[in-house]
């Protein structure tokens, strides 16, 4: 396949395939008789494998950056306040249960919208 179709196929940009070509995460594709690059559904499965771990990279970033908030909100309140007159505490208990079906604990509207 050319590299237009396995970018396309896999949703990835046709600069970030030559830059991980480039940095060697994806083997060198064979060449056409004119030269072009020809990838097979190997580079597609690598590629795809590849952007699964961008996405549990962007995962575990946004994961550290809650973390970091709501430290920062734990030590806002060590005022040595009793819980019922902590703001935060008290809007915490006011958020609905958003638990599935299934019962598992569920942090929402922590996911990114971005793809």
């Amino acid at each position: 396949m050319t590299i237009g179709e396995l970018a396309r196929r896999t949703g990835c940009g046709i600069e970030t395939i030559r830059y991980y070509e480039h940095e060697g995460l994806l083997p060198k594709p064979g060449r056409t008789s004119g030269n072009y690059r020809s990838y097979g559904q190997e580079h597609a499965e690598l590629l795809s494998f590849i952007r699964h771990i961008g996405h549990v990279e962007e995962r575990i970033a946004e994961l550290q950056s809650l973390e970091g908030q709501l430290r920062e909100l734990r030590d806002k309140c060590s005022s040595g306040r009793s819980a019922e007159h902590c703001g935060i505490l008290r809007g915490l208990v006011d958020v609905p249960d958003d638990r599935n079906a299934s019962g598992d604990n569920h942090v929402s509207r922590t996911h990114s919208t971005r793809r």
